[in-house]
């Protein structure tokens, strides 16, 4: 059985304390702005173990997903979804003159938010370290790599 979006979804929010789509009246357009950022998270999947692809008639994957590879997207969802937040508070604080910006909660905002930024770009960096260390949730044997004898 294929892995449903759903399950990702789920893990990504979890991870943000967001309630946007909460407020969101038509579960259609939460829906097609969660597989956008989807989409996103799975182009930036540097070498996945099968292949990521996606069967829109059933809403899931063509293939079934570990929960290693449920969290690498999860987890690079909440990095475009940051970046989504950034951007946002940038056209903001254009619509400002610097100094009230600065005096203002946005500016703090903003702050908060690039230092969350950058905090989930050090996790994406460790949650791929770990996807790639390890294979079938052991640490991956670099002896094979060396000559030495294959791991039973």
């Amino acid at each position: 059985m294929a892995t449903p979006y759903s399950d990702v979804y789920g893990s990504f929010l979890a991870r943000i304390e967001e309630d946007d789509w909460i407020r969101e009246e038509e579960t259609e357009v939460v829906e097609a702005d969660l597989f956008e950022i989807l989409k996103m998270a799975v182009f930036d999947f540097r070498f996945p173990r099968i292949v990521i692809e996606f069967d829109p008639l059933t809403a899931s994957f063509t293939n079934v997903l570990t929960n290693a590879e449920i969290q690498v997207l999860a987890t690079l969802m909440k990095l475009h979804w940051l970046r989504r937040q950034v951007n946002t508070w940038r056209v903001i604080k254009q619509q400002y003159s610097t100094k009230d910006f600065e005096l203002s909660s946005q500016a703090n905002h903003l702050d908060k938010l690039l230092k969350s930024l950058e905090f989930t770009e050090k996790e994406v960096r460790r949650v791929f370290d770990t996807y790639d260390r390890s294979r079938n949730g052991s640490p991956f044997s670099f002896r094979n790599l060396a000559g030495g004898e294959p791991d039973a």
